[in-house]
């Protein structure tokens, strides 16, 4: 065992060792917080936006939102939205405006709505959403029993930050993780054949299973560890600019259809896990592609073109046959992490319970992970260096 650690370090210090490691990482860590400091500085001024809507200051909707956490979002809340002077689009109740507007989708005014009919509201949009995505009746009978856990009338509360990291931050966070790890990690295999080092080290006394072993989890650490830098870079410049308020309000004040009775926070630690995951099967699927094609452009350009495609053809649910190919193609690595596949109301269902995409993802992929694994530790120990 001492002796894979070792070869397990030896193989992570040469990885850290590659200018290009560092190069790709300060890279996307600098578009991230290009990223999020760009957007601040377009909200730190009342204004209008390209449609012409008008827009609220960053810094006024941080104190007229937080001014109103842990109000319930009721009849006298609404009341008081009601009969606040001015536009209430950039007043002080904006933030409830936006939440109540996001029950509705846009088809009716909440200005124009009692808490009875807003949470209403609520009910029908939910319905929409059932018809759209083809759900069953047993599927719908499952949200309706979620619903009834819901506690009503919801509290406000003041989540930007938490929000835009769960609703936005992590699908990019995903898509880079899969970029770096498509362009960092086949070295750790590719570079023993276009060296011709292969020779030696498969004739070394730990130069087959232990070593390949090493290997894997030297690339899954990296892959995973990139990860959580981009997401902490994320974090940081969220909590700075937003502040770390409401990680224990309704996720339903910024996913109005979805059911389960969990915070923005919960949510947020969801998609923490889901991002390990998605990590950990794309390091997997590089490596394994690495000692298959023991080109490292070739699975760079393989791993990069299907993340495209991925995103690119988005398959809608229009027939009962399209439904199960739409569902399958959002458990994809590229697209699991986006808004509409973590908060996806279809379910994957087995006997005596159901499943929602978050759920389920983490068996999948785990076993996913270890196919790869185990293909690529075949071809590893059958390759014959002798043979070019």
């Amino acid at each position: 065992m001492k002796q894979w650690w070792s070869l397990a370090g030896y193989e992570w210090k040469k990885l850290w060792k590659r200018k290009s490691v560092w190069f790709t990482l300060g890279i996307m860590a600098a578009w991230l917080i290009a990223m999020d400091f760009g957007s601040m500085a377009d909200r730190m001024s009342t204004g209008e936006t390209v449609t012409g809507a008008p827009i609220q200051s960053l810094p006024d909707r941080k104190t007229y939102a937080r001014a109103l956490s842990g109000r319930l979002l009721d009849d006298q809340l609404l009341t008081e939205m009601k009969e606040s002077p001015g536009n209430v689009s950039i007043g002080p109740y904006a933030a409830v405006y936006e939440a109540a507007q996001g029950f509705t989708r846009g088809t009716k005014d909440s200005l124009t709505m009692d808490e009875a009919g807003l949470y209403q509201a609520r009910k029908e949009t939910q319905k929409l959403f059932f018809e759209a995505y083809r759900l069953s009746k047993a599927e719908q009978s499952y949200w309706e029993g979620q619903e009834a856990k819901m506690k009503i009338p919801m509290e406000y509360g003041y989540a930007d930050g938490w929000q835009k990291l769960v609703c936005w931050d992590m699908y990019m966070i995903g898509l880079l993780v899969i970029f770096m790890t498509a362009i960092c990690v086949p070295g750790i295999f590719t570079e023993e054949h276009s060296r011709g080092t292969d020779q030696v080290i498969l004739c070394t006394r730990f130069g087959r299973k232990k070593l390949y072993y090493a290997k894997v989890f030297a690339g899954s650490l990296f892959a995973v560890g990139s990860g959580w830098c981009l997401l902490a870079v994320s974090v940081i410049c969220k909590m700075l600019i937003y502040g770390p308020d409401g990680f224990h309000t309704p996720l339903q004040l910024a996913v109005s259809q979805y059911g389960l009775a969990i915070s923005i926070g919960g949510a947020f630690l969801i998609t923490f896990m889901l991002l390990f995951f998605v990590s950990l099967l794309t390091g997997a699927l590089a490596m394994f592609l690495a000692e298959w094609i023991q080109k490292w452009a070739a699975v760079l350009a393989i791993i990069i073109a299907a993340a495209s495609v991925m995103r690119l053809v988005n398959l809608q649910p229009f027939t009962e046959v399209l439904r199960w190919i739409s569902q399958f193609w959002s458990y994809l690595p590229a697209n699991l992490l986006h808004e509409e596949t973590l908060f996806d109301l279809r379910l994957l269902s087995f006997p005596g319970f159901k499943l929602t995409v978050w759920q389920f993802t983490p068996f999948l992929y785990t076993i996913l992970t270890v196919v790869f694994i185990m293909a690529g530790k075949r071809i590893y120990c059958r390759f014959q260096a002798g043979g070019r």
